[in-house]
């Protein structure tokens, strides 16, 4: 029961199977942390271009140029995002870790 942790269920063996499977928690939640970051980005590229698909919508609709410019702004701010998210994740990635 005292014996080393090659040992079969013997002390030393089972803390060692623990901290292994606590490490390998651990690096779970932190993938699965940078997944949702990415999941977030893309939510909100899609509320930003469905709100730019919007006003462009209603801007055609009331033939009001006003709202055709916010439109086009929210829009292009969202492909923006999107490309920066499609082609620069890591750097992205790194700055937000570095940031929080």
């Amino acid at each position: 029961m005292h014996a080393d942790k090659s040992v079969t269920d013997s002390l030393a063996n089972l803390a060692y199977k623990a901290q292994t499977e606590q490490k390998l928690y651990k690096q779970s939640q932190v993938a699965s942390s940078q997944y949702s970051k990415f999941v977030e980005a893309y939510d909100l590229v899609t509320v930003l271009l469905v709100i730019g698909v919007g006003l462009g919508g209603i801007s055609e609709i009331a033939k009001n140029k006003l709202l055709g410019y916010p439109s086009f702004f929210v829009g292009g701010f969202g492909i923006a995002v999107l490309l920066l998210i499609s082609f620069m994740p890591a750097t992205l990635l790194v700055h937000h870790i570095l940031s929080s």
